[in-house]
């Protein structure tokens, strides 16, 4: 598993950390190892209790299995994970705003209208609270 002292994690702050992705491969895409490497990224983010970035791990993932030919039920899972994180983000300031018309395309990309304009409402009640984005 993945710990903070990893050395391929670099706190550049309290509570803020930087990880750099990266793998090799001679062919242009190597989904399993891009899964492994969201999964990687998705372990430092809960660590660190950023479930805002922790949800946008879980929609890429979303997109990472369309392209690879995932079920459905897999690329559900992850945006109900996704959402569900959203739902667990106690500071709703901007960036979290930000996260929310971020991600709100990817539901309604698919078909999760639903949450896909809950998602955009939340973030615009917040940068009408706070004067404008």
């Amino acid at each position: 598993g993945l710990r903070l002292e990893d050395p391929s994690a670099k706190v550049v702050d309290t509570g803020v950390a930087q990880l750099t992705l990266m793998w090799t491969s001679r062919r242009p895409y190597e989904y399993g190892e891009a899964e492994k490497q969201y999964l990687k990224a998705a372990k430092l983010m809960s660590a660190l209790d950023k479930s805002d970035d922790e949800a946008v791990t879980y929609v890429n993932m979303a997109h990472l299995a369309e392209v690879s030919g995932g079920s459905a039920e897999r690329i559900s899972e992850y945006l109900d994970r996704a959402y569900y994180l959203l739902d667990t983000v106690l500071e709703r300031g901007s960036y979290y705003a930000f996260v929310c018309s971020k991600c709100a395309p990817s539901f309604g990309h698919f078909g999760d209208v639903k949450r896909a304009a809950e998602l955009n409402e939340r973030a615009e009640r917040i940068y009408a609270a706070i004067g404008g984005k």
